[in-house]
């Protein structure tokens, strides 16, 4: 199961997301075989550094081993700025 989906996240005061503070936003999630979360990230975080720096959104990867539900992918969040 690979694809993405667009869920909208309700503003809570919950501080230990992904992006470190809660509000609401639009989020996209996309779902990554582990094959490519390498390629995503680059060598030292080169990858995604660049994409955060030059894309105009967030981009955060989910921790190691921390997968979708019933999935062996991580989850990619991105995030306008």
């Amino acid at each position: 199961m690979h694809g993405f989906f667009i869920e909208t996240v309700p503003s809570t005061s919950d501080s230990g997301s992904m992006f470190g503070t809660a509000s609401d936003a639009l989020y996209f999630k996309i779902l990554c075989p582990l094959s490519i979360t390498g390629l995503i990230i680059g060598r030292g975080g080169s990858i995604i550094n660049q994409l955060n720096n030059t894309c105009g959104a967030r981009i955060r990867l989910s921790q190691n081993h921390e997968y979708f539900p019933g999935t062996q992918d991580r989850v990619l969040l991105c995030k306008p700025k």
